[in-house]
């Protein structure tokens, strides 16, 4: 019998997967083609069949998932990145105001056009309040863009995330209770209840785990597992002291443990990085896959006017509501009016609160998680189609490549970053040595001091502005540690260092200009430097390092490269 399930869950893996590659070679948004390989796999070839695959685990495993999902959300959120700015204070209107403004008007139009009962309307408006971040960040990579409307975005659709999901959680609590009908009496009840318990079990769970990290009694392989167990554990007891509490128990968790200092998180945070997209990829397949075919072929003229509004109408009031007076221009704020796309919390809650409603009479509740699908696809479709034409006609695109973090500020360092300076490539030096950083400063560099293998310093970064990393420090083992730490982040063909040797693992980072360290010193003690270069074809130079593009791009040099005549280059040259 298990030979029957075996390979349809296989396939879940797989197709999740796979739809998150298919999304980086197209250059589409990864929801995109999950949703669609959904789809496919589910209501219109009939292969994949959730419910009856996983039985009464499905909706464990969806909450489970989730759980996961949101740990993952509060241990990203660091909230020492916002310092008192127009970005902070448009970022906690839009969070408050926006959310209030976008919570009630979804709700009237839920009554007014789905027919949905006030109770399930509030629900599905607490839904999709949250615009997700796992949507956002790689649409913003992929744009280019630049200026602080980058940042809002960004900072907007991680606090909303668990804010949403704490909103849509008290919700079904206050509807599960009967409470909906006396807001006194939710603030009394399910409220307070599920924050109380909420707070109290995150704050406790993760002081208890940071406590044990702190003695070094948990090795450093077993840091991930054990924080994942705790989590998962912490998530169930929350619900059995108060059901729903579990979802918002683990957000605190995650956000408590991201701000407890003399703490390393790095095990944990890679690991639930690669767990986090695994999970979005197989859990959105699955989501994707238990739509009905036939709710999808008889879609109701209000659903789309519904979401269409959601995207028009709502979206745009919320946001120059809560941008009144920040001082933003009128461009970021159309461009923030345009773009609000929801994501996987908003599926996830969708189909947990949906499968836990389905008998309780409310009128609508079946057409829950389609519409909250078709919420979902019609936002992503219609940010993902706008977001880079209308970035460049509003002027908002970030010209080029972006930023080169490189990780070291001492002389070489420097002199290399000021021909790339000469260049009109934007560099950031980062080194522990503080006259390193002093020194790089006074001759007009953009530095800072810290450890770049530390989560305090990796906060600090705004990796959406980051075109790739270059450590040239003389330590070959930061070097390499500092490669493998952002490789995720950046991808493996934005990181480089210096080579220690030749047959270097590839794992370690691509070779700085081909060159060992070696060979670069003794470049260096000949006399030769880099330099800002324009190809000559009859003597072009030996040693270019990085290439210099139009539309201030560029291009890090890894081994041979074929120069034109014309082309500028850093180079070592005398």
């Amino acid at each position: 019998m298990h030979e029957n399930t075996l390979l349809p869950l296989a396939s879940i893996f797989f197709l999740g997967v796979g739809s998150q590659w298919l999304a980086w070679k197209m250059r589409l948004p990864a929801i995109v083609t999950l949703i669609l390989v959904g789809l496919v796999a589910g209501p219109v070839t009939g292969v994949l069949n959730p419910d009856l695959l996983l039985g009464k685990f499905l909706q464990p495993m969806v909450s489970l998932s989730v759980a996961i999902i949101l740990f993952e959300g509060g241990l990203s959120l660091e909230l020492s990145d916002l310092k008192e700015s127009e970005t902070l204070k448009s970022v906690r209107r839009l969070v408050l105001v926006g959310a209030s403004v976008t919570w009630v008007l979804v709700t009237g139009l839920a009554v007014q056009l789905l027919g949905f009962q006030f109770e399930l309307a509030l629900l599905l408006a607490a839904i999709l309040v949250v615009t997700g971040p796992t949507v956002i960040v790689p649409l913003l990579r992929q744009v280019g863009l630049g200026g602080r409307v980058r940042a809002i975005l960004k900072w907007e659709g991680m606090i909303n995330d668990p804010i949403g999901a704490v909103l849509a959680i008290v919700v079904f609590e206050a509807i599960r209770g009967g409470y909906i009908s006396d807001f006194r009496t939710i603030a009394l009840t399910g409220f307070f209840r599920t924050i109380f318990v909420a707070l109290v079990g995150g704050f406790l769970t993760a002081k208890i785990l940071a406590f044990g990290l702190k003695r070094f009694w948990i090795p450093d392989h077993l840091q991930a597992p054990l924080a994942l167990g705790a989590a998962l554990v912490l998530f169930g007891l929350c619900d059995v002291f108060q059901p729903e509490s579990g979802l918002a128990a683990v957000t605190v968790m995650g956000l408590a443990l991201a701000h407890t200092k003399d703490v390393s998180l790095r095990n944990i945070r890679h690991f639930k990085e690669d767990l986090s997209v695994l999970l979005i990829s197989t859990l959105f397949v699955v989501l994707s896959a238990r739509l009905d075919l036939q709710a999808l072929l008889n879609i109701k003229p209000g659903w789309v006017l519904f979401t269409l509004l959601v995207i028009g109408l709502v979206r745009p009031v919320a946001v120059l509501l809560s941008t009144a007076g920040s001082g933003l221009s009128w461009q970021e704020k159309v461009y923030l009016s345009a773009i609000g796309p929801r994501g996987i919390v908003a599926a996830a809650i969708a189909s947990v609160f949906s499968l836990e409603l389905k008998d309780s009479g409310y009128q609508g509740v079946d057409d829950l998680v389609t519409i909250t699908f078709l919420v979902i696809g019609g936002s992503v479709v219609f940010s993902g189609l706008v977001a880079t034409p209308l970035a460049r006609w509003l002027d908002l695109v970030r010209e080029g490549k972006g930023t080169l973090l490189m990780v070291g500020a001492h002389p070489r360092a420097r002199c290399l970053a000021q021909a790339l300076v000469e260049g009109e490539v934007p560099v950031l030096l980062v080194d522990t040595n503080v006259r390193n950083v002093v020194k790089a400063r006074e001759e007009g560099l953009e530095a800072l001091r810290g450890d770049i293998l530390s989560s305090e310093l990796e906060a600090q970064l705004d990796f959406s502005d980051i075109g790739a990393l270059l450590a040239v420090l003389p330590n070959d083992e930061v070097n390499s540690l500092a490669v493998i730490k952002f490789r995720g982040e950046l991808g493996a063909a934005n990181v480089f260092r210096i080579l220690s040797k030749r047959g270097d693992h590839p794992e370690a980072g691509r070779p700085f200009g081909g060159l060992t360290r070696e060979e670069l010193d003794q470049s260096w003690e000949s006399g030769s430097r880099p330099r800002l270069l324009v190809v000559d074809e009859k003597n072009p130079p030996a040693r270019p390092l990085i290439v210099l593009k139009d539309d201030s791009d560029w291009e890090v040099v890894d081994g041979e490269r074929s120069l034109s005549a014309g082309e500028k280059v850093i180079a070592l040259a005398e």
